[in-house]
């Protein structure tokens, strides 16, 4: 896409409510207590909703733009699957042995860890 066909700020309120949900966060990391929010939402939570919407926003945008079924499916897929892949093979590979308090062997050996990579299927566990 080029530059110019994108003249909106939706991308800085993105960033913007991403950064909220990593300040919200930090208070009970650093035990401060809980953040500070806006009537019954912590300011995280606010974070999460202003970002899930504007991203409901963009898929119906992208929807509108082709309302093709079968493309508008393999666009989402095609967005999705990558970094869920990549997360769960990061983590279960990499993260998970790094923090583990139990041998290697015993790690690798235990079949929660490879069923956990079944996520990429969509079967959660």
């Amino acid at each position: 896409m080029k530059e110019s066909a994108r003249q909106n700020n939706l991308d800085v309120i993105r960033i913007v409510a991403a950064m909220v949900v990593i300040f919200g966060h930090s208070f009970p990391l650093n035990g401060l207590g809980a953040p500070p929010g806006f009537l019954t939402n912590g300011v995280h939570a606010l974070g999460v909703k202003i970002f899930f919407t504007l991203s409901g926003f963009l898929i119906a945008q992208s929807w509108s733009s082709d309302p093709h079924l079968l493309r508008f499916f393999a666009r989402r897929a095609l967005r999705l699957f990558p970094a869920l892949a990549v997360v769960l093979l990061l983590s279960a590979l990499v993260l998970g042995p790094s923090v583990t308090t139990v041998p290697l062997r015993a790690y690798f050996a235990d079949e929660q860890v490879w069923r956990y990579l079944g996520n990429i299927s969509l079967n959660i566990t």
